[in-house]
């Protein structure tokens, strides 16, 4: 269905509204999170391939207030945001973070799983099968992953940051 609606590739700017260019966008980005969650529960490779789409990620700084269907540019939000970054709690900050989590957890996953990834041979079942000639994954590159991890979860703002505290 989405094939059919070109969703996976950007938008021409004639074609589509500012709006409607936006909420495709955000379509698009929330079935590509759903793919890679679904998928990774079902130990199956994602649905939408790597080089299927060029979809551009959602706006982030929005203000949702103002934003609609004849908006002629993304208006930003009016005031300094809780961030002090101009980003409030009720714009799409929240869709900005959830596609680059995607991007992070599909470049990690795509890694995992190939078989020039590591340098220990052991028998390893992936998605893309098992194999005896497989390698796993070495120390270096699981904290070199961590690492990444570590730093999409420390750019967060802080209403979305884990209180470490109270755990």
């Amino acid at each position: 269905m989405l094939a059919n609606l070109s969703a996976s590739r950007a938008a021409r700017e004639s074609r589509f509204t500012l709006y409607e260019a936006e909420i495709r966008r955000r379509v698009w980005w929330t079935i590509m999170y759903f793919d890679l969650f679904l998928s990774d529960i079902m130990n199956q490779p994602p649905l939408i391939a790597d080089n299927s789409f060029n979809t551009k990620r959602p706006v982030a700084n929005v203000d949702e207030k103002v934003f609609g269907p004849l908006s002629i540019r993304i208006p930003p939000p009016a005031s300094g945001g809780e961030d002090g970054s101009g980003y409030c709690k009720d714009g799409m900050r929240y869709f900005e973070i959830r596609s680059r989590l995607t991007l992070l957890v599909r470049s990690i996953k795509r890694r995992m799983n190939t078989p020039e990834f590591g340098h220990a041979p052991q028998v390893r079942t992936s998605y893309y099968g098992s194999s005896p000639n497989s390698n796993c994954y070495s120390i270096d590159q699981a904290a070199s992953m961590e690492t990444e991890v570590r730093a999409w979860l420390n750019d967060l703002p802080s209403y979305y940051q884990l209180d470490h505290e109270a755990a």
